[in-house]
């Protein structure tokens, strides 16, 4: 009886109560979630135990002293890509940084007072170069060991043997993590990559079989977290090919995988917009067959881009010329019952094939191993190329127009690092100054999304730490003379923290765990370890933890639903911008059409820059942003809507510019050109509310523009007076118009759910997601 009660009381309670994301419980939940599932992580984790136990084996071996140099290739060894050109980039960053810091130690040592402006401007200019794309290693290579070296020169040691003693240990971590890596992790990005695009256009192709009527009931093909992951992935891929064919193919694929989901939603978005009676099913048939040879095309790339071989090319203008001819047969054939409105929807059908004719044909070179010339017809700007490897280029940005959201991470991230200096330097012979140093550049450089979310999980990988570390001192270290007993310790030890960091959602748990294991147990140079300078190396961590967390979170906070507003509005201007291009006619001179060609591949590139930023942001603050499914969602219809409105745009200017070629002198041009103009007014309007010059829920008492209305009866008393060219183009114009008008209402109406839900809501701070 009692047993029955007992289980009624437990189940009257319930499960228990999630903890909310970002506090301490729901980080101990996520480092336990990240263990259970460590069938999935063991390959990574291995080879992460096994560079561990290889540096400090070979450490003892060369009798090097340990400690934080030695470890720091070993902790970057899951978040750096691998190649053999790394690898020797790598290793001439050690020698460059070796040799440009004992020149720089002895110049301290004489004048003391360029020690802290010396050490600001190097990492200043280091972490900046890290936001811009320099490889994460190299970065820690160039601005941590200067930064240590001028600490040991300030406080009177022996630059020449200090600098001699740090190149072998460097050179022996970076060899050994960097051949494990070559040979267990190269590539692992690129087949990421290729999983996440081809995943696209096979959710297209299924959607694409779907009957129309069905279409409606599909949900998001392409989640904002998996766009996230692709940049990401794009980023990662840039640091391990560099410049070359292969990168900007792969952005080419990625750019045309959003454009084709783009296209579809656009295709979605025109029916829903008024048909005349009868003209819907006139579409929905002609569209059957096209929709189907579209969909062997998607399947033909996304097993090529699997395979990572060229994919074949499904020539589709003879099916687009039959869809062409048949609307013009409908047109000619049903009177006034397709003309009109019914006129509008089936030409702009028509032009938003065309377009994605085009963006198949250039998605389909992309899988070879040529360069892929984009043509101006193509909504495809280049793939945008960051200026981390580029340094020339990188000091000239600094010196004339520096980004301001990476220049503010930049000099956040450098105060902290100055303070964990200072506080070294003013207590040199503490045991735990060396790794403060370097921990406050460590921590600051990977202060990507919610700080708040990545502190906590930061903190319980401390404590974690702290328990298993003083376990292995207490029960193992004590029998572990022999060396490789001791290296079976080490990699016991290390093997938890190894599996979380192999989870993206515990990753800092598994980060902080790690290096504080790896810090405590190889702190003597000798196999016995005291508990001292163990004390002093967790106190170190800890302290650099809760500098930078400090630092981002009190200095000129970045909150997140103001940096995605800011870039949103950025986006939406780059649009009205390039709605507002003149275009081009059939008169206009060579020089003309360059000028206005690099004007509107800027202004693209504007979007296209904000948009990728937009998902960086999104896919890094995910841990915060998981507070709320909804809030996730909202962001999710926000960029679709977005990539809808940027593929409109472009496809206007482009019919704005054939029906110019085509008659210089249209009779319904004014009208038209005005309604244009409304609609880029509108974008700079929602453009505006974003950032706090006007409220956003004012703007849903418009009604549709007197514009839009004056072009459709401009078109209608043309008819039959006009081209049957001319009038087409310029009832897809309009067309086009009422899908850019729908799209911005639509985000609109997101935008201000986003704000009603973020109501009373706490608003978090990001870290370098902001660059």
């Amino acid at each position: 009886m009692n047993a029955v009660a007992g289980a009624a009381s437990v189940a009257s309670k319930g499960p228990r109560p999630r903890s909310r994301e970002g506090s301490f419980g729901w980080a101990v939940d996520a480092f336990a979630a990240s263990l259970r599932r460590w069938p999935d992580a063991l390959p990574g984790a291995c080879v992460f135990v096994a560079a561990a136990v290889l540096v400090v084996t070979l450490v003892h071996l060369f009798e090097l002293p340990g400690g934080v140099l030695p470890a720091l290739p070993v902790l970057a060894l899951p978040m750096v890509p691998h190649s053999l050109r790394l690898l020797l980039q790598r290793l001439a960053a050690v020698a460059i940084a070796c040799a440009a810091s004992a020149v720089a130690g002895e110049l301290v040592q004489q004048l003391p007072w360029l020690l802290l402006p010396l050490v600001a401007t190097i990492t200043f200019v280091g972490f900046y170069s890290f936001a811009r794309g320099l490889d994460f290693f190299i970065f820690m290579i160039g601005v941590g060991c200067p930064a240590l070296f001028f600490w040991n020169a300030a406080a009177g040691g022996d630059v020449a043997t200090m600098v001699w003693t740090a190149a072998q240990q460097l050179f022996v971590g970076v060899l050994a993590a960097g051949l494990l890596g070559m040979a267990f992790l190269r590539g692992r990005e690129e087949a990421m990559l290729r999983d996440r695009l081809a995943g696209g256009f096979e959710s297209l192709a299924a959607t694409l079989r779907l009957p129309p009527s069905d279409e409606r009931h599909v949900g998001a093909e392409w989640s904002i977290q998996r766009s996230g992951e692709t940049e990401r992935l794009l980023a990662r891929l840039r640091v391990r090919l560099g410049p070359c064919v292969a990168y900007d193919n792969f952005g080419i694929l990625a750019a045309a995988m959003r454009a084709v989901l783009g296209w579809n939603r656009l295709r979605r978005v025109v029916r829903v917009l008024p048909h005349p009676p009868g003209s819907l099913e006139t579409i929905s048939g002609l569209t059957e067959e096209v929709r189907g040879k579209i969909a062997l095309q998607c399947d033909a790339l996304s097993a090529a881009i699997r395979a990572g071989r060229p994919a074949a090319f499904i020539d589709l203008e003879p099916v687009f010329a039959h869809f062409e001819r048949r609307c013009r047969e409908a047109l000619a054939t049903t009177g006034p019952t397709l003309s009109g409105a019914g006129r509008t929807r089936l030409e702009t059908y028509s032009a938003l094939y065309r377009m994605l004719q085009s963006v198949m044909r250039v998605a389909v070179e992309a899988t070879g191993r040529r360069a892929v010339a984009i043509p101006d017809t193509v909504p495809l700007p280049s793939h945008d190329r960051d200026l981390g490897g580029n340094l020339p280029a990188l000091i000239a940005e600094l010196l004339r127009a520096p980004n301001r959201w990476v220049g503010l991470f930049a000099a956040k991230a450098t105060l902290g690092t100055l303070i964990a200096f200072s506080f070294a330097a003013i207590y040199p012979a503490w045991g735990g100054a060396e790794v403060l140093v370097l921990m406050s550049l460590l921590l600051s450089s990977l202060s990507m999304g919610g700080i708040n979310a990545a502190f906590s999980m930061r903190l319980v990988g401390l404590i974690a730490a702290l328990f298993v570390a003083l376990l292995t001192i207490v029960v193992a270290l004590p029998n572990a003379q022999d060396p490789w007993v001791y290296a079976a310790v080490l990699a016991a030890a290390l093997f938890p923290g190894a599996i979380a960091m192999q989870s993206p959602a515990a990753a800092p748990i598994g980060l902080s765990f790690a290096m504080s294991v790896f810090f405590a147990l190889t702190a003597s140079d000798s196999l016995s370890v005291s508990l001292a300078p163990i004390q002093d190396r967790f106190t170190s961590v800890f302290g650099a933890t809760v500098i930078s967390w400090a630092v981002f979170v009190l200095v000129r906070p970045v909150y997140a639903r103001d940096r995605l507003n800011a870039g949103l509005a950025a986006t939406l201007r780059a649009l009205r911008d390039s709605m507002l291009l003149e275009p081009l006619s059939a008169g206009a001179t060579a020089a003309t059409r360059r000028a206005s060609r690099k004007r509107e591949e800027s202004l693209q590139q504007i979007a296209r820059a904000e948009l990728a930023t937009f998902d960086r942001i999104v896919g890094d603050a995910t841990v915060e942003l998981a507070m709320s499914r909804e809030r996730v969602e909202i962001l999710g219809a926000v960029r679709s809507s977005l990539e809808e409105a940027l593929l409109a745009a472009f496809t206007l200017m482009r019919l704005r510019e054939a029906q110019a070629m085509a008659l210089a002198d249209a009779p319904n041009g004014p009208a038209v050109d005005a309604a244009v103009r409304r609609a880029a007014a509108l974008l700079g309007e929602l453009a505006d509310s974003l950032e706090g010059r006007g409220e956003l829920e004012s703007m849903f008492a418009r009604v549709e523009p007197e514009e839009l209305a004056s072009a459709r009866a401009s078109i209608a008393a043309d008819e039959g007076r006009s081209g049957i060219d001319s009038m087409d183009l310029a009832a897809a114009i309009v067309s086009m118009i009422e899908v850019l008008d729908l799209e911005t209402r639509t985000l609109l109406g997101e935008l201000v759910r986003r704000e009603r839900q973020l109501e009373g809501e706490r608003r978090f701070a990001v870290g370098g997601v902001a660059c």
